[in-house]
């Protein structure tokens, strides 16, 4: 997996490569203005992070828009304003993560996401109903 991070947040994006680097998977850190689309087969992307930060309902449609145009590639969106119900969940074609969450455990994501593997959208209880 070759994950794409887009974000103008350095001491993020040096967070999660070094998270990466710590499981093996590569990750690449391009800044917001750079030409995303062209760059995902350039450097064999298979993952999109759109890091949104505080605004997060411009992020995601641009991120959906993106999903459309690259369905060979998981897209995400990473931000702090995230709604509860959308709290690592999905915008419809787009994973949704919660930035405050490790890198650890947004690449756990993104690799179950890469893998097939459905992300629940409900939090699970343990007590049963």
């Amino acid at each position: 997996m070759r994950v794409l991070l887009v974000t103008d947040d350095a001491g993020y994006g040096d967070e999660v490569a070094a998270a990466g680097d710590s499981v093996g998977m590569d990750v690449i850190v391009l800044a917001a203005d750079s030409d995303v689309g062209g760059a995902v087969p350039r450097i064999g992307a298979n993952i999109v992070v759109f890091d949104a930060g505080d605004d997060f309902a411009p992020t995601v449609r641009a991120a959906a828009d993106f999903a459309g145009v690259h369905p060979h590639v998981v897209v995400c969106v990473v931000a702090t304003g995230v709604d509860d119900h959308l709290n690592d969940g999905r915008a419809g074609d787009v994973l949704v993560v919660h930035q405050w969450r490790s890198p650890e455990r947004l690449l756990d994501r993104l690799s179950r996401a890469y893998l097939g593997t459905r992300v629940a959208t409900e939090p699970r209880s343990s007590v049963g109903q």
